[in-house]
């Protein structure tokens, strides 16, 4: 069986970062909800979307390392080693913030996995890590790959009019949609995927 999986906001989960990132530079006020949509709305409504796009680049990059992964994700890396399956990381993200400091976002991404132990743990290798500049890239990468079940919080890269039809589609995501299975953590991915 091969697996692949997002990274961002798939696997690390950013929520509170970009609040506290966001509150340090004085982009939002602290009355406001600790959720990357509500950073996202205030700091577009007060200070326009250029802001947001710089504050988008800093957590991607030099502030990634405060980012946690996903409750449950670890046990789920430990039944995949346990099971001897292979697991592909499968990321669309620039290499550069579009505003704001030149900090390699590829590079951020994967100091952020060594940071968390999976490459020492064997959890992955750095063979199986991908990033992709754009959606379509990525998607190829998917194919390429030949993989049995794809992961994303991104029902646009799952619904993706070149996705492969023989990879099976996983909706992590806390907004449900109609045409994808739908979960919203990492037990239940685990039991639908390796309690088999």
């Amino acid at each position: 069986m091969r697996i692949g999986i997002d990274l961002d906001n798939t696997i690390i989960n950013y929520e509170n970062v970009f609040y506290d990132v966001a509150l340090d530079k004085g982009l939002i006020s602290n009355k406001i909800e600790k959720t990357k949509t509500a950073v996202k709305n205030y700091i577009i409504k007060d200070s326009g979307e250029d802001n947001w796009t710089r504050l988008q680049g800093s957590v991607y990059g030099d502030n990634i390392i405060k980012a946690p992964y996903y409750d449950g994700f670890l046990a789920f890396l430990e039944l995949v080693k346990e099971k001897n399956i292979e697991i592909f990381i499968v990321s669309h993200k620039t290499k550069y913030p579009y505003l704001g400091d030149r900090v390699n976002l590829h590079n951020s991404a994967r100091k952020w996995l060594d940071f968390n132990g999976f490459f020492e743990k064997k959890y992955l290798t750095n063979d199986n890590v991908f990033f992709r500049e754009t959606k379509n890239e990525k998607v190829l990468k998917i194919i390429d790959l030949a993989l049995d079940f794809f992961i994303d919080d991104l029902s646009d890269v799952l619904l993706h009019d070149n996705f492969p039809l023989n990879t099976k589609k996983l909706h992590f995501n806390l907004d449900k949609h109609k045409e994808l299975l739908n979960f919203n953590n990492w037990n239940d991915i685990s039991s639908y995927i390796l309690d088999k």
